[in-house]
């Protein structure tokens, strides 16, 4: 990815960001040798523009309370060697007094102390019988962190204490060490970046100027946190605000655990460019992620359909029609899905046309479970070309089922539905959102064909891939971006950003020939923009967002925040080139503060959006209002 030298002076709207050949597009995780070499890449975080510096810190456990040993035999250990230098590698002999089974035990190995000094969980044990065991581990050659009191122990010769805990598992089993036996150490020498205790850490960041997002390359020595090396996801980044003069090496306890902070080097962060200042932010397309409750064929956007709990209505010049989904359920049991509750829960509409853009029937999607039970939910799709009086399955392309509906794209007047593909295992369908397939509709508008997922049909191809329903209390519900660069015949997802959350407002807007905007709303960088098709994408700056609405990019390139779903909240505009929020005056409270069941979907020169509650009673109310009508 791109990081940045001389981005002060990059005009505004052009962003300067010379790459970072060292670090993959997703290679932002950092590792540490036995030497305590660390090395790898860091994405920067939204961190305000200014001085800063970059740490790496490490969560200190506190150890067991110590207690009785664990009932299960005696260990005495022999090594091979019994002394050597740093980085010697000891074969640990361990003989029991009496014997374990079954021997499907993992002892944990530990130097200088079991409780208090390096561990090495991931330590290859080979049992050589019922009463006997070997395994390897590696002397530090580097000095290393303990604890009681939190330190960091210097490399020295003296003896120390290889131990193993753990043998069978138990309660507090790692507060007593079950064996150990003496190791020398000798011919050991501080390293030159270890003077003392309170500078035991040196850290290097290239580029040393960058901006929000960017990616840096971060290499240096820091102390061992473990036996194994290569951090195990221990050892985290942190940027401190100029904090590049404090010590190298800090210990800060709160709630009880300890934070272990290494390295202070020093990085200028320079502030993203501005959204005001972008030469293009108007939509020439867009792919929004998640279900579609509301929404129309951008080709007839006067006709308007929306999930009204039992039935789904529709709005068009020729007035109001309710369509009857009652017929629903037996088409989705052989579809080999069942129901969730007495009744078709709509998730998704969209309305058919022909290729003359008359009005042909209409397909929608309902939440389901398989038939081995649920959760997990799934949704999946039927059409209608008689008014709802009868439904049939909508096609599923080779390779998925029906559970693998992932949404419906209008795309350059054609209508897509969306499908992950799966490798069919019972219980789970092993449903792949990154591997897309696509069924389009006919010229016809009765009929449907396989076809490669579309891309936009403007700007770069950059689009989202299929949604699945999750538990947006819980993990969220995800869906990847991808790019091709063949039209669209293959697909392959970005390394950033990978995905985006679908429980808040997210979308891709392209803004030009080779330029995009991804929105994800409930993303620690909420907009981001790409300029050369899509390939890197870095973050754009707004000002600070009142509340938690969800982003809406409106036909202008504003931007609206509306509460977001199941938030109710006041309601800000950012006009296009303008360097604050303004707060709505129209629509009026009472319909910004309603209950949202669906993000503002703009349909032609109109604001559509459904409130109401999750009671199937009561279903859903519609509401539009006129883009030029909202008002500060």
């Amino acid at each position: 990815l791109a990081a940045g030298a001389g981005i002060a002076a990059a005009p505004a709207g052009a962003v300067a960001h010379p790459p970072v050949t060292q670090c993959g597009p997703a290679s932002y995780q950092l590792s540490q040798a036995k030497s305590g070499r660390i090395s790898g890449c860091v994405r920067l975080g939204p961190v305000p523009a200014g001085p800063h510096a970059l740490a790496v810190q490490q969560l200190l456990v506190p150890g067991a309370t110590p207690g009785s040993p664990p009932p299960e035999p005696a260990v005495t250990l022999t090594l091979s060697p019994a002394s050597g230098r740093p980085g010697t590698v000891v074969t640990i002999t361990g003989r029991l007094t009496r014997p374990i089974h079954p021997r499907t035990s993992y002892p944990n190995l530990c130097w200088d102390g079991c409780q208090n000094g390096l561990s090495d969980g991931n330590a290859s044990v080979r049992w050589t019988s019922a009463r006997g065991f070997r395994a390897r581990i590696v002397v530090p050659d580097a000095p290393w962190v303990e604890q009681d009191p939190d330190r960091v122990a210097r490399l020295a010769d003296g003896d120390y204490p290889i131990g193993v805990d753990c043998i069978r598992l138990a309660g507090d089993c790692a507060a007593v060490t079950e064996g150990s036996a003496s190791f020398r150490l000798r011919g050991a020498h501080e390293p030159s970046w270890c003077r003392t205790e309170a500078a035991c850490a040196h850290l290097a960041v290239s580029p040393a100027t960058a901006m929000p997002s960017d990616v840096v390359t971060v290499t240096g020595h820091v102390p061992l946190g473990s036996l194994s090396g290569a951090g195990q996801g221990s050892l985290m980044p942190a940027i401190l605000r100029d904090r590049r003069h404090a010590p190298a090496v800090t210990f800060a306890t709160r709630n009880g655990v300890t934070t272990a902070s290494f390295g202070r080097a020093a990085v200028h962060v320079h502030a993203p460019p501005s959204y005001a200042g972008l030469p293009a932010v108007a939509p020439i397309a867009e792919t929004t992620a998640g279900p579609t409750p509301i929404t129309a064929d951008p080709a007839d956007p006067s006709t308007v359909a929306w999930c009204a709990g039992t039935t789904i209505s529709i709005s068009s010049p020729a007035g109001a029609t309710r369509i009857p989904t009652a017929t629903v359920g037996p088409v989705l049991r052989r579809m080999g899905v069942k129901l969730i509750g007495s009744s078709p829960d709509c998730v998704s509409v969209a309305p058919v046309d022909d290729a003359a853009g008359a009005p042909v029937g209409l397909a929608a999607a309902f939440t389901v479970a398989l038939a081995t039970g649920a959760p997990p939910f799934y949704d999946a799709a039927v059409v209608t070309d008689d008014g709802g009086q009868t439904w049939a399955p909508l096609a599923i392309p080779h390779g998925s089922i029906a559970a693998g509906f992932g949404g419906f794209r209008y795309t350059g007047g054609e209508l897509e539905a969306v499908f992950a593909t799966s490798r069919p295992r019972r219980p789970d369908p092993n449903l792949d959102t990154t591997r897309p397939l696509a069924e389009a509709v006919d010229g016809d508008g009765v009929h449907w064909h396989g076809a490669p997922l579309s891309c936009p049909e403007a700007g770069p191809c950059v689009t989202l891939g299929p949604y699945l329903p999750g538990n947006c209390a819980m993990n969220g519900a995800f869906q990847p971006v991808a790019r091709s660069s063949d039209a669209g015949r293959s697909w392959s997802q970005l390394g950033f950003p990978y995905e985006v959350q679908a429980c808040g407002e997210a979308e891709v807007v392209a803004t030009s020939a080779r330029s995009a905007l991804l929105v994800d709303s409930t993303s620690q960088f909420p907009v981001l923009r790409s300029g050369d098709d899509g390939i890197t994408w870095h973050e754009v700056g707004l000002p600070r967002r009142p509340g938690r609405g969800g982003i809406t990019v409106l036909p202008d390139g504003s931007l609206l925040t509306a509460g977001g779903l199941g938030y109710s909240g006041a309601w800000e505009l950012l006009r296009r080139g303008a360097r604050s929020w303004c707060r709505l005056r129209a629509p009026d409270r009472a319909q910004q503060r309603a209950n949202q069941l669906s993000p503002p979907t703009v349909i032609g020169d109109q604001l559509w959006w459904l409130t109401g509650t999750l009671q199937t009673s009561a279903p859903p109310v519609a509401h539009q209002f006129a883009l030029s009508a909202l008002a500060c």
